[in-house]
């Protein structure tokens, strides 16, 4: 902005001046009258006089009249400077902002846009759009909704924003509609500041998913930092172990491992630092004392800079306990007596084979696994596809099947069995038949 610098005379110099002027003025004086002699007494005060005067109004009108004049002057241009400067700055910002910004009459008509808008509406000039209506750009609902918008901000005056997706283009937009009020307050038009949020949208959509699987989870799922301390966790992590969420938040990770040490977790937290993730078990101790089992898969997490640790843990306690109770029931059918089989019921092969009924086949171990059952029966007036099937059909009919079947070994030897078979659901394959074979060859003969 140029700076306008009005003449400002200090009073002191100003009072030497006029001062210095006086004598000017007598000595001018003296010299018309030596000059143009003889001039009356009269005309040499006459004189005087007047020199007098214009000497003495002279620092009177400067400072009542000359000065203040300046002074309004440089300042109506200052002012109209700034003013200028002021418009350029703001039609700079509006039209270098990444937001839509418009203005429209009660009739929804364009009265301007920026940069950005015309973008959008694919227009160049003024011309292309001023005194189009709203209607002419968008669809039909889009622009019944604008249109409501609109007359709401005339008819009371109050700014009011509206969320929406363009009809257009599919896009997110907040608009933010403004009053534009003349001198008595009266609503002449209404400006439009319209924001794209539509990747805010799919942030807080993702955002709302995280949360919800988050907090919804089954497993626990903790967030700590690299000295072990509880940041984030969600209801489960909390729940399982008896914490209210206010206890849990005051715990540290060693205060629920209810084997390892500090030192030992924090040697696994720098393992874990080291590889990026991990996959173990641990015991978790509850509120109550309970020790439960638990698995844990962590990996790391870099936050704004610093190091975090995810860990999502399951209780895995009733799991090692079936898996015990299955172990004992295994070393219980191995050592049996009676030959044991199992078939899964979805394709009738064999998964299972007890070391009593290897042998009282003739097969090695595991040489029967994924065979088919038909293979054990021997041919009568049915073959042994067809045995099999009338087993299975009275299996899915009644859940157990109990009789005398002709079997056969490797060899090709027939013998007979008596056998018991039911249904029951298997922790790997499902439901299955259990079959035990008790060889009766003796007591048929």
């Amino acid at each position: 902005m140029r700076e306008s610098k009005g003449i400002y005379i200090q009073p002191i110099s100003l009072l030497i001046i006029v001062v210095a002027s006086i004598f000017a003025t007598s000595a001018f004086v003296d010299l018309l009258l030596s000059t143009f002699s003889p001039l009356s007494i009269d005309t040499k005060y006459s004189l005087l006089s007047s020199g007098l005067t214009i000497v003495i109004l002279f620092p009177i009108i400067y400072y009542l009249v000359y000065y203040p004049l300046t002074c309004s002057l440089r300042d109506l241009i200052r002012s109209e400077e700034a003013l200028q400067e002021s418009e350029e700055k703001f039609r700079s910002i509006v039209e270098t902002t990444d937001d839509a910004i418009y203005v429209v009459n009660r009739n929804c008509e364009y009265l301007f846009m920026n940069a950005k808008h015309r973008g959008r509406m694919n227009v160049l000039f003024e011309g292309e759009y001023r005194g189009k209506n709203f209607s002419e750009f968008h669809a039909a609902e889009d622009s019944a909704v604008f249109h409501e918008k609109v007359n709401d901000v005339f008819n009371t005056g109050n700014p009011l924003r509206q969320e929406l997706r363009s009809k257009k283009d599919g896009r997110y937009f907040l608009r933010t509609f403004s009053p534009i009020k003349g001198p008595a307050k009266e609503v002449r038009a209404v400006s439009i500041v319209s924001r794209d949020i539509t990747s805010l949208r799919k942030e807080g959509e993702a955002q709302l998913r995280y949360s919800a699987i988050f907090e919804q989870s089954p497993h626990g799922i903790v967030i700590v930092d690299m000295k072990g301390n509880l940041i984030e966790f969600n209801e489960t992590a909390h729940r399982d172990l008896g914490y209210s969420r206010e206890e849990f938040a005051k715990l540290h990770i060693a205060d629920i491992d209810a084997v390892q040490s500090e030192a030992e977790i924090q040697g696994r937290m720098s393992e874990v630092l080291k590889t990026g993730r991990a996959e173990f078990d641990v015991k978790h101790r509850t509120k109550g004392g309970d020790i439960r089992d638990v698995h844990v898969r962590t990996r790391v997490l870099n936050l704004l800079g610093d190091k975090y640790l995810q860990a999502i843990w399951q209780d895995i306690t009733d799991r090692k306990r079936a898996e015990k109770e299955l172990e004992l029931y295994g070393q219980i059918i191995a050592y049996m007596a009676e030959g044991v089989l199992l078939i899964r019921v979805q394709d009738e092969a064999i998964v299972y084979a007890n070391p009593k009924l290897e042998k009282m086949f003739g097969y090695d171990h595991d040489e029967l696994i994924g065979h088919h059952v038909s293979l054990l029966n021997a041919p009568t007036d049915k073959s042994p596809e067809e045995t099999a099937h009338k087993i299975m059909n009275a299996l899915h009919q009644y859940g157990v099947w109990t009789g005398e079947i002709l079997n056969i070994k490797k060899d090709g030897t027939p013998f007979w069995c008596y056998a018991v078979v039911s249904t029951f659901e298997h922790h790997v394959h499902g439901s299955v038949w259990i079959a035990i074979h008790q060889d009766i060859t003796d007591r048929k003969g």
